[in-house]
């Protein structure tokens, strides 16, 4: 008898489980045959859903900086009308 060092039991095949496990938690199991198919299913699986999101413009500290450009050019010009 001859033992080779690195032996290992062989491990049983659980791909039904696999499968029946992954049908349940309402996903799919894609073959080798049919491995083309992953990438899009993959797709529509990651996607988020749309989502509408509420933006409030006035909130933001960004909206100071153009309205104090405008109010300066305004007076700006007002200061060049009244010198004339």
């Amino acid at each position: 008898m001859i033992v080779v060092p690195g032996a290992q039991h062989p491990t049983p095949d659980q791909r039904a489980l696999v499968d029946a496990w992954t049908t349940s938690q309402s996903g799919q199991v894609v073959a080798e045959s049919r491995l083309p198919e992953l990438v899009p299913a993959l797709d529509r699986a990651l996607a988020p859903p749309p989502q509408p999101i509420t933006w409030f413009p006035m909130r933001s500290a960004w909206w100071i900086a153009p309205f104090a450009a405008l109010l300066g050019a305004e007076w700006w010009v007002r200061r060049r009308r009244g010198l004339r």
